[in-house]
């Protein structure tokens, strides 16, 4: 046995000198040497960014302003990053800080530490990071007396505060709440307190603070008291924090897959949330709402339109209005014999839409106009496809829909995919089709045959799918949820089916066709944005099992006669 062990030893350790292990350090945040004039003092803070934060440096993100930083900074930037993973709250920056006991026991010491917070940190952290301007403490023993008392003193330096075993040392701390809510017509804060099994004054204390809150309501003022049986302050923290922070962003909640339904309800109550949380928390600045949906909807409702209706929008910062919206939906009215109300709107356009942006409304086919990527997979064609930033990941070239060989695109991998650099971003103005013969051989839940992509699914982006179900297929945003539009239909395996989604942003109509016909139209199609990085064909989760021919991206949307003559082009 001895010699059997001395040489499982020997092997691991050929094994290890065979195989040379690589070790990376996992970096969590940073810290930060603040030279605090107000302390006359080095204050250390810490600093958690969210991981787009690089990516996306227009997104605003809230800010928890954390008490025992040294303590609890990884423990509690864990707990953040899984609850804005599992889409319980947005993304967060945590900044860790850590007064000194002395700046606990008076209220003097207590301004003192308040100050630096307002008039340094907070600027400091504004300046460096351009955070959104809602802001959460969260404090644990005695530096829930710092975070009481500033609610108190009405510094508005935070709007959620977070209090896990607070020890309160300051006798006046009950007259001084009393006194404050009752002043208080309205509030618009939220306060937990969280206490544990500990020593019985400071869960006396905590306790009489409840019943106060219960005795003293305040309009608009969100308050929950959870007492947990558990006598580590770590896990009270971490089971308080686990159940307050998803309260507070309860009005943004939004189910994984969402119906269109639920996006415009949450859209259309943009305005109070932005009241809320002192920004628009939506962050949809790349897709606000459209405002020729809005005149379009009027036109349906009473026929009329008026000139004020229209100039109300162009000041609008929740609307956007511009000369290609202006002209498509002045041309959709002209085609459903609303002249009168195009007329209207045709005098707020300024100057000449861009012509390849412009929605087809009419039988007048013109297949090249706003093309920004078309794919034939032809095989000699290769060269000049990866000189066009083409590039063709676990592939093989197979028969097209000619009947020619090496002149479509076969996936034959898991990771499978043809990924497509470009330039143009599909703002809300700018509406899409995507053209494609597709040749499953298997339809799974994951496979997509176009994705305007993002790395993570970071950020707002589009995708197709053509396995959704069995018998389903359709068309994902991803913004703030997940919205899916499905059309009930098979597409049938080891077969060419030419598919065609058009979406029509200017009028909100999304549209399905196959082998030329509609098959769906849809009118509640939401803004949406385009993905920067670039266009990826044929894998999402893992490849399409199948074929593609023919792919084409359109930043327009095309007409019913416009998808027959592409449809005929390779059928005849």
């Amino acid at each position: 046995m001895r010699k059997l062990t001395i040489l499982l030893a020997f092997c691991s350790f050929i094994s290890l000198e065979c195989y040379p292990q690589s070790e990376k350090e996992i970096v969590i945040g940073k810290t930060i040497d603040f030279e605090s004039k107000t302390l006359n003092r080095t204050e250390v803070v810490q600093l958690y960014l969210p991981e787009s934060f690089k990516e996306n440096g227009s997104k605003k993100y809230p800010v928890v302003y954390l008490f025992n930083g040294n303590q609890f900074f990884h423990s509690v930037t864990g707990l953040i990053k899984t609850l804005s993973a599992a889409n319980k709250i947005p993304e967060i920056i945590v900044v860790g800080i850590n007064p000194q006991r002395d700046y606990c026991y008076s209220k003097e010491m207590i301004e003192l530490y308040l100050r630096f917070i307002d008039t340094e940190l907070q600027p400091y952290i504004n300046s460096k990071y351009s955070p959104a301007p809602y802001r959460i403490a969260i404090a644990n023993s005695l530096n829930g007396q710092i975070a009481l008392y500033e609610m108190l003193l009405n510094k508005d330096l935070f709007q959620t505060y977070i209090l896990t075993s607070p020890f309160f040392t300051i006798a006046e701390y009950l007259y001084d709440t009393e006194y404050f809510l009752n002043k208080q017509s309205k509030l618009n804060k939220y306060f937990f307190l969280g206490i544990g099994f500990e020593h019985e004054q400071k869960v006396d204390k905590v306790f009489k603070l409840a019943r106060l809150l219960n005795r003293a309501p305040v309009p608009d003022f969100y308050w929950e008291y959870h007492s947990l049986n558990e006598k580590s302050i770590a896990v009270v923290l971490s089971n308080v924090i686990a159940a307050s922070l998803p309260k507070v962003f309860e009005d943004l909640g939004m189910p994984q897959i969402a119906t269109s339904n639920d996006f415009n309800e949450k859209f259309d109550n943009r305005l109070e949330l932005a009241d809320k949380y002192g920004y628009d928390i939506l962050q949809i600045s790349s897709s606000p709402k459209s405002a020729s949906r809005e005149l379009l909807s009027s036109v349906m409702r009473s026929n009329t339109l008026s000139d004020s209706l229209i100039a109300g929008f162009s000041t609008n910062p929740y609307f956007f209005l511009d000369e290609v919206e202006l002209s498509n939906l002045a041309n959709y009215l002209t085609s459903v014999n609303k002249t009168k109300e195009a007329r209207v709107v045709k005098k707020f356009i300024t100057k000449t839409a861009d012509a390849s942006l412009l929605n087809n409304y009419t039988s007048k086919v013109e297949l090249e106009r706003g093309l920004i990527t078309s794919l034939s997979f032809d095989k000699d064609a290769a060269k000049a496809d990866s000189v066009n930033k083409v590039s063709y990941i676990e592939t093989n070239y197979t028969k097209g829909i000619n009947g020619k060989e090496n002149s479509a695109v076969e996936f034959t991998a898991r990771n499978g995919a043809v990924k497509v650099k470009y330039d143009s971003i599909v703002s809300p103005s700018k509406s899409v089709s995507i053209s494609c013969w597709i040749n499953p051989k298997t339809l799974n839940p994951a496979d997509s045959w176009a994705i305007s992509y993002k790395p993570d699914n970071l950020g707002p982006h589009w995708n197709t799918t053509v396995g959704m179900y069995p018998d389903q297929w359709g068309f994902e945003i991803y913004s703030i949820g997940r919205i899916v539009y499905l059309v009930r239909d098979t597409i049938p395996l080891n077969t060419w089916t030419h598919i065609v989604i058009v979406a029509d942003q200017s009028i909100g109509r999304l549209t399905f066709f196959k082998n030329g016909e509609k098959i769906l139209e849809r009118n509640d199609l939401i803004p949406f944005a385009n993905s920067t990085e670039f266009l990826q064909l044929g894998n999402d989760i893992h490849s399409l099992n199948g074929s593609i021919d023919e792919f084409r991206l359109y930043q327009r949307a095309l007409s019913q006669a416009e998808v027959k003559a592409l449809f005929k082009q390779k059928v005849d």
